[in-house]
């Protein structure tokens, strides 16, 4: 080799160096903002910087760079694999960071909505125009009323671009996508469990409108894969609740498909926060009617005949009640 090639093999290989320490540097900063989102009060603004992460692009493996290198001449790259093995851990890298993301940041939601915050904030919302007094009190409760429209705001903005990450975002990898909807499953859950506490008759342990916007976005994408199918079906689809809503769900998706074949007009415009900085698409990743219907026969087909969370003895003795109750009367 000349001393012009060496140099330029060294000067390739510290740019390589470079950019997976800074890529590794990128990992563990989500992971200190995550830690101190959770962990510190005055850390919030921290939440902004992983919203943006969440969403944040790589370019995907196997892109030629422009700069000649499409031409028809017969090349042997001795350092290919060299190459690969660098792009997979840059991509690697890349997917812990979203990974990151996604676990700090329900775990920030899913407090706030067990303890009812985003609640109590969509019902400031529902009630606003109300006089505001010159007492202090009266400032310090304006001044929570400002956080929780600030989480309100912070929390639509999440779920967009959760569902983004898991039915459009072709930089995150299959594993990513099913941490994103997992971490769907669970704010729907935690949402439910505040909606339960407050409800004198208990109420469901799932919040179905986050579970059907997620479900229909997911089934409606190319991404739709049989490892978000199987953790949908692992982890919550042998609750009698969850069977419930993915059944409703499912009805309701048929018949906007349906719907939408019939008018040939697509879907319905997106509401502003789905719309919001939900990333660009470099692909269209629509699936086809069919391909909706058959992810959809996917779910249904996917539904446990033994029910988790169902005591077939407490049903018998209510049954035998009922039963005894009709026979007197």
């Amino acid at each position: 080799l000349s001393s012009h090639q060496t140099h330029t093999m060294k000067r390739k290989k510290k740019k390589i160096h470079t950019e997976t320490t800074a890529n590794n540097n990128n990992e563990n900063k989500l992971r200190e903002l995550g830690v101190e989102l959770n962990t510190d009060a005055t850390k919030l603004n921290n939440l902004s910087r992983l919203l943006s992460a969440l969403i944040s692009s790589s370019p995907p493996p196997g892109v030629r760079r422009k700069g000649g290198e499409d031409d028809d001449t017969f090349k042997v790259d001795h350092h290919k694999n060299e190459k690969d093995e660098e792009e997979k851990k840059k991509q690697t890298l890349h997917q812990k960071g979203k990974t990151e993301c996604i676990l700090a940041l329900e775990k920030f939601f899913c407090k706030r909505l067990a303890r009812g915050d985003v609640e109590q904030a969509k019902r400031d919302l529902s009630a606003k125009g109300g006089g505001k007094g010159e007492n202090t009190a009266n400032k310090e409760e304006d001044l929570k009323r400002k956080y929780r429209a600030w989480l309100l705001r912070n929390y639509k903005l999440f779920v967009s671009r959760m569902i983004y990450v898991c039915a459009k975002d072709r930089a995150a990898d299959e594993r990513t996508r099913v941490v994103a909807f997992s971490g769907l499953m669970e704010v729907a859950r935690a949402a439910a469990a505040n909606e339960k506490s407050s409800s004198k008759s208990g109420g469901s342990h799932f919040e179905n409108e986050i579970f059907e916007r997620a479900l229909e976005e997911c089934v409606r994408s190319k991404l739709w894969s049989d490892a978000t199918l199987g953790t949908l079906k692992k982890r919550y689809l042998g609750r009698v609740d969850v069977q419930y809503y993915a059944y409703k769900a499912v009805a309701r998706i048929a018949g906007r498909l349906a719907s939408d074949n019939k008018n040939s007009s697509g879907r319905s415009k997106k509401t502003k926060e789905e719309e919001e900085e939900g990333g660009e698409e470099e692909e269209d990743v629509e699936a086809t009617s069919a391909e909706v219907a058959r992810n959809l026969y996917d779910v249904i087909s996917n539904v446990s005949v033994d029910f988790e969370d169902y005591d077939p003895e407490s049903n018998d003795n209510n049954t035998n009640n009922a039963t005894t109750t009709t026979t007197t009367t």
